[in-house]
């Protein structure tokens, strides 16, 4: 789990770089790293495991990089793309404020 926080956090970095760069190949490469394609592998017994709000969650932000990244590849407005990723850091902030990882 902690990988894919890690690789979010990546990507967030990638897409910034890329909006203030208007680079907006660069904003759909770095979203498309962390959509739905991200856990096309993961196994459904880890997934079994996990609260079905978190899945929920975690589902609905890979979905939504995964419009950022279509989006930002049929070149969509600076404006748009910060609004999208607003959206995904709220799906980030208030999982944080949910769920913790126990030792």
């Amino acid at each position: 789990m902690r990988a894919g926080m890690r690789a979010y956090l990546e990507a967030v970095d990638g897409i910034t770089t890329a909006l203030a760069e208007n680079r907006m190949p660069g904003v759909a490469k770095s979203a498309k790293a962390v959509g739905t394609d991200m856990i096309k592998d993961v196994s459904l017994g880890d997934v079994m495991t996990l609260p079905p709000a978190f899945l929920a969650m975690s589902l609905d932000t890979h979905q939504k990089f995964d419009a950022l990244a279509k989006d930002a590849a049929d070149y969509t407005t600076k404006t748009a793309a910060l609004k999208q990723l607003g959206a995904i850091l709220a799906n980030c902030t208030a999982c944080h404020a949910a769920y913790r990882l126990a030792p």
